[in-house]
């Protein structure tokens, strides 16, 4: 059995990839406005006896309701969701994941991804950016809400909670002033849903994470807006439930 330090020193590996979202953000950030704690309360996961489907666990955030659960569709399923969706919404579908977007207000930012790899690269991590899409117009704040999904390699060394919990830990410990606001976990599905908030040269912000897996990999979407911009929220609201894993 691994001593404690033994331990430490792996978990430090394992978790960077997932505190790496946070990091990138909050690299030449300043934190000064931790917020009160809320009391989410989390839907458990459900299987329905006759169909055997799994009911998506949920929980209450400062955004709204958002997904919990690893959701996972098929290349055809994935489809039709588009085309529901064809006439307020973009899309991308890729072989392992899918996503959809508001038309108008945003677009794709294919600009970010080799900054984003670079920034993982440069903290040790191997990760391959796999989508950036952004507001059109900044807020009122001057600030353009953002998202970008990433995938890792998984460590099959340690359960999906542990390295979340891990994660969560290592964020704490550089980051003393970020205040977590939901934090859930779903074993079962291997998916999680993280906010915090942090100030951003004086703006308060929130920081969406969630996470999923597939086939050996963990897949992080990193979503970030301001705290008094409620219209820009619900937008990620709407990114953010969307996110599916493609089997």
């Amino acid at each position: 059995m691994s001593t404690t330090k033994e331990k430490s020193s792996d978990w430090t590996g394992v978790t960077k990839w997932i505190v790496i979202g946070a990091v990138i953000v909050i690299t030449l950030l300043i934190l000064r406005k931790p917020l009160e704690r809320l009391l989410d309360r989390a839907q458990e996961v459900q299987v329905d006896p006759t169909s055997g489907n799994i009911t998506i666990r949920t929980t209450q955030t400062a955004i709204g309701e958002l997904k919990v659960s690893a959701e996972k569709v098929n290349g055809q399923q994935a489809e039709q969701i588009v085309n529901e969706k064809a006439t307020q919404r973009n899309a991308a579908i890729e072989s392992d994941f899918m996503l959809t977007w508001p038309k108008g207000t945003w677009q794709k930012a294919p600009e970010f991804l080799s900054q984003l790899e670079e920034m993982y690269k440069g903290a040790g991590i191997q990760a391959q950016a796999l989508l950036a899409c952004r507001q059109v117009v900044p807020n009122s704040e001057n600030f353009q809400s953002n998202v970008y999904i990433v995938k890792s390699p998984y460590n099959n060394a340690y359960s999906f909670e542990e390295q979340m919990q891990a994660s969560k830990e290592m964020l704490l410990s550089s980051m003393s002033s970020a205040r977590f606001l939901t934090e859930e976990v779903d074993a079962e599905t291997k998916g999680a849903t993280f906010i915090f908030t942090y100030d951003y040269v004086g703006i308060p912000c929130y920081q969406i994470q969630r996470y999923a897996y597939k086939d050996g990999y963990t897949y992080q979407l990193v979503a970030t807006t301001t705290v008094a911009d409620t219209e820009s929220q619900a937008q990620i609201r709407t990114i953010v439930n969307s996110f599916r894993i493609v089997e």
